[in-house]
C-alpha cells in the first residue's frame, strides 16, 4: 500500500522524505522504521488526518531526532514515520497521490543536520 516515509534515522541521507510502497506487515514496518516496537497515532496536519506509524520507543534512544512538530515548532514525534489513513474499522489503508503531494509540501528541514520534519501537526 502507498505510504509516505519521513526518514531521519538509520543512515538515511539528508532530505529523505518520499513515497514508498509497503506491505501491511509488521516486519515491513519494523524494517522501514528501524525499530522493534511500533505505535500508530492519529495526527491532523494542516486540516487532514493521518494515521502515523512510528517507533514506540523513539524517545528512549540516544539523541532522538524530531520528525514532526506542531505549529509552534514543539516536538510531536521522533524517529522515522510512515503515513497512512484508516478505513473506519481500525485498519490501515494507503494514502492517495494527492496526499503524497500534500505531505511533500508540509515538511521542512531541521536546521541542525538537514533532516526532514513534518510541520503543523495537531492532536486528535
Amino acid at each position: 500500500m502507498k505510504s509516505f516515509l519521513i526518514a531521519v534515522n538509520n543512515g538515511y541521507s539528508q532530505g529523505n522524505a518520499r513515497e514508498v510502497e509497503v506491505e501491511d506487515d509488521l516486519q515491513a514496518f519494523y524494517n522501514l522504521l528501524g525499530c522493534e516496537w511500533i505505535d500508530i497515532v492519529s495526527r491532523k496536519i494542516d486540516g487532514r488526518w493521518f494515521e502515523i506509524v512510528c517507533d514506540d520507543e523513539g524517545l528512549l534512544k540516544d539523541s532522538p531526532k524530531v520528525s514532526a512538530v506542531d505549529r509552534m515548532n514543539r516536538p510531536m514525534l521522533v524517529g522515522n514515520l510512515l503515513f497512512f489513513h484508516e478505513d473506519g474499522e481500525g485498519n490501515l489503508v494507503g494514502i492517495s497521490d494527492d496526499d503524497v503531494v500534500f505531505l511533500t509540501r508540509n515538511y521542512a528541514f531541521d536546521g541542525e543536520d538537514g533532516h526532514p520534519v513534518i510541520t503543523g501537526c495537531e492532536y486528535r
